[in-house]
């Protein structure tokens, strides 16, 4: 190699570290603020105090204090790049006839127009002496406030039912809830109870088949026919009308209660107000992880005035109440 050749190749070299220097030292005139920023270690050790129960924020009580850390990138890592804060949207609450009520109806055979139903959501606390209810004509818009999102409209008023149209409803379900006024059973017989000085008095006889309280949508009156026909019913029958199947926590493994997978249809159960895909989480506080077990600590109970069923319907915990007849 000549000589004038080597001298090329030096200067070259020499040249390229030139520019990498400059552009180093531009970067850090850029930068120098921040580089040169004074780092406190105890600033950074009284951040992660006590948690203070009254603050929301938790040990960290400023984020900016960690701009600077955040800011010199000592490990590297390429900065995540900002995505608009876009999240996928939250799935939309489900929706049943159940969440609702028609108290009463009025309807003008002359003009479907004209007919108004009285709908309220059920499931939702309200303060004494308010009611969310509402008088509603066909056409007009209906809300859950449990339920937000949902947009529901009236479709039709007929002489016990109502029909709500689901706006928007996900492609194969069903788009039309079915609401029907509660049906009212009187008994003309009574019964006199009292005895031992007490005067007697006259009360209204059991009904024969479980109704449901006009004022209360889950408190039951068991019917005297139905529990004979509980009382008459195996276990093997019992676990065929209502088909069941342990739900376990996916966090923790243990069985929260039994899913309702399958309900005869105008049955004993069915008037009980039990629905398909309910989850049975307690019987009269007694956990429901094994439907064998349930049923051997059920056959065990007596003299029972009431009856309590605690299940979650659609991500909402509701307690159903029954009254048990006197045999």
């Amino acid at each position: 190699m000549s000589y004038r050749l080597l001298r090329l190749v030096c200067i070259l070299v020499a040249l390229a570290s030139l520019a990498g220097f400059a552009r180093t030292f531009l970067q850090f005139m850029k930068e120098k603020d921040v580089i040169l920023r004074r780092f406190e270690v105890e600033d950074y050790v009284r951040t992660f105090e006590r948690a203070d129960p009254n603050s929301h924020l938790g040990h960290i009580p400023d984020w900016s204090a960690f701009a600077v850390l955040y800011e010199s990138n000592i490990i590297g890592r390429e900065k995540p790049r900002a995505t608009g804060g876009n999240k996928p949207p939250a799935p939309r609450p489900r929706v049943s006839a159940s969440d609702f009520e028609v108290p009463f109806i009025a309807l003008d055979p002359s003009s479907a127009e004209r007919s108004v139903a009285y709908i309220r959501p059920v499931g939702v606390p309200v303060e004494p002496g308010r009611d969310l209810g509402d008088l509603y004509s066909p056409g007009e818009p209906v809300t859950h406030p449990g339920k937000p999102g949902v947009k529901l409209v009236v479709r039709s008023i007929g002489e016990r039912e109502v029909d709500l149209e689901i706006l928007d409803a996900p492609e194969g379900t069903p788009s039309i809830l079915t609401l029907r006024t509660p049906a009212f059973e009187v008994d003309t017989g009574s019964v006199l109870v009292g005895g031992d000085g007490e005067a007697l008095r006259a009360a209204p006889a059991a009904p024969v088949h479980t109704r449901r309280d006009p004022t209360d949508p889950n408190l039951y009156e068991l019917g005297t026919e139905d529990v004979e026909t509980l009382g008459r019913m195996s276990d093997e029958e019992i676990l065929s009308a209502v088909q069941v199947k342990p739900e376990r926590d996916p966090r923790t493994g243990e069985v929260r209660g039994l899913r309702i997978r399958s309900l005869e249809p105008d049955s004993v159960f069915s008037r009980q107000g039990l629905e398909p895909e309910d989850l049975i989480l307690s019987v009269n506080g007694q956990p429901a992880r094994d439907r064998a077990e349930l049923l051997r600590w059920a056959r065990t109970q007596k003299d029972l005035d009431t009856l309590e069923i605690q299940v979650e319907r659609y991500g909402q915990v509701r307690t159903l109440r029954y009254r048990i007849p006197r045999r």
